[in-house]
């Protein structure tokens, strides 16, 4: 599996990933000599780069994270603190993770395009898809070095307006805006968004769902019955009357992703889901497919499974042990 040069983030300086990597934090006259000697590299080299898109340069981000973004078979790989974030066909810019087209079964429930709010942007794909299916969509994403590629790398289009560069909760701690669809996507994120996994957090988004709204989150799991689905399912069915487990990863006992949604009015798809009615081979590998096995392998959180998330309340440390576990030992040819 060969890696081909892209760029890597890391706290606060960014090299072309053939360069050097700085691992501490730079303050000060570090950050100085860190610009100037990158420059001078720029310079001497004729400033030659993978694309106009990977764009080497100094920057001064508010992020911890480990951000990587290279060409791995054909695709444009975002890796996150050494963990798979995406994968985009470079052919089409779609993803081939397959828990993103999950994502996409929400907007399938209305008739007429509204408005979503999506909590941690990754590589930009969700916003994409729900942007060409013409619906309008805000984003609240703090970490900048994760921003900065889904834009810069993965040429994810944005209006400034749209654009919240805090968590999600923040956001909707404080905004009057509400939503017909709210995305939490908690995979392979830069940190752990476990304060938009309570139930605090959960009152909160329902206060600003409007009339037949959905939340939808994303996490990875080992298994469709692992801990954190179960507690996370246990702690939405507190506050919302319909909670549905959308299954991503196959078979059943598998690490992978896996998507929870929640609704106080139960409601119906506004079509069939997808069918493979002229048996094509290569369906089987692509969005419709990952789409049409979540819903037909549905199903209603045990009521009695898990524990309550709150904030002052959690077992967030044992459930993430577990997963980013789990995470680390997968092929490099996973995806979530």
């Amino acid at each position: 599996m060969e890696e081909k040069g892209g760029y890597v983030m890391e706290r606060n300086c960014i090299f072309e990933s053939q360069g050097i990597i700085s691992s501490q934090e730079p303050t000060g006259v570090m950050i100085r000599t860190c610009t100037y000697f990158l420059f001078s590299i720029l310079i001497l080299s004729g400033c030659r780069h993978s694309s106009p898109s990977f764009e080497a340069m100094a920057w001064r981000d508010t992020s911890s994270s480990h951000i990587e973004v290279f060409m791995m078979d054909g695709g444009q790989v975002l890796r996150v603190n050494g963990i798979v974030k995406d994968v985009i066909d470079t052919t089409d810019r779609t993803s081939v993770s397959r828990y993103i087209p999950v994502m996409d079964i929400p907007r399938q429930y209305f008739d007429t395009n509204g408005v979503a709010l999506l909590a941690n942007i990754g590589s930009g794909a969700i916003v994409r898809n729900y942007g060409n299916a013409g619906w309008h969509i805000d984003v609240a994403e703090p970490d900048s070095a994760i921003l900065h590629a889904a834009i810069t790398a993965f040429r994810t289009t944005l209006p400034e307006s749209s654009l919240f560069r805090e968590s999600g909760r923040e956001f909707l701690s404080h905004t009057a805006n509400t939503y017909d669809i709210i995305l939490v996507d908690g995979v392979a994120s830069s940190a752990l968004p476990t304060a938009m996994m309570t139930r605090e957090f959960f009152e909160l988004a329902e206060q600003h769902l409007r009339t037949r709204g959905l939340l939808a989150i994303a996490v990875e799991s080992v298994g469709w019955h692992d801990g954190i689905v179960q507690s996370l399912g246990r702690t939405l069915q507190e506050l919302f009357k319909k909670v549905t487990v959308l299954p991503v990863a196959e078979p059943p006992n598998t690490f992978g992703g896996i998507v929870l949604l929640a609704t106080d009015v139960p409601r119906n798809l506004s079509a069939e889901p997808e069918r493979n009615i002229e048996f094509d081979p290569e369906w089987r590998y692509g969005a419709g497919y990952q789409r049409t096995h979540a819903l037909d392998n549905s199903f209603t959180p045990d009521p009695g499974a898990g524990r309550v998330l709150t904030d002052a309340t959690s077992r967030f440390d044992t459930i993430f042990t577990r997963i980013i576990d789990s995470a680390r030992v997968q092929s490099s040819h996973f995806v979530p």
